[in-house]
């Protein structure tokens, strides 16, 4: 063989070689593919716009193309940390973040609308939250949290 014979050989055989690796990669991210679109995905904002939200109303008006008030709200609320209540008819406060609080109070953005013995009531706007300290009444009636 000739040394023009050798070079056109291994020519062929380099791109029948990258020939194979681009359909093995091919191949591979079409089945990645499939396992991505298997997953659920969930859409967290982090103050970002919802992309999923439709711009006009349904009397085709333009609407904000912002998150809804619920997922605002929700939000704030994964950043309340309450630890306590110091319970008192006339006057009750809420440990919220490491600070005391009392009716009416604003933190992250949220109104402490309502402080009871076993938890507190938040408003956003026209929604409420309310997070126990007591998970089930049946629990506080017996005596006692576990």
């Amino acid at each position: 063989m000739g040394r023009f014979a050798k070079i056109t050989l291994n020519t062929v055989l380099i791109l029948i070689l990258n020939v194979f690796c681009v359909m093995f990669m091919a191949f591979d991210s079409e089945v990645k593919g499939i396992e991505v679109n298997e997953k659920k995905f969930i859409y967290t904002h982090d103050d970002r716009l919802d992309p999923f939200l439709p711009l006009l109303s349904s009397k085709g008006l333009a609407q904000k193309a912002g998150p809804s008030s619920g997922a605002e709200m929700m939000s704030h609320v994964s950043k309340i940390k309450v630890s306590g209540i110091l319970w008192d008819e006339v006057m009750p406060v809420v440990m919220i973040n490491n600070k005391m609080r009392k009716e009416g109070d604003v933190v992250e953005n949220l109104t402490i609308k309502k402080i009871n013995v076993n938890g507190v009531i938040l408003g956003y706007h026209d929604l409420t939250y309310e997070i126990l300290l007591i998970k089930k009444k049946e629990m506080y009636d017996q005596g006692g949290v576990q």
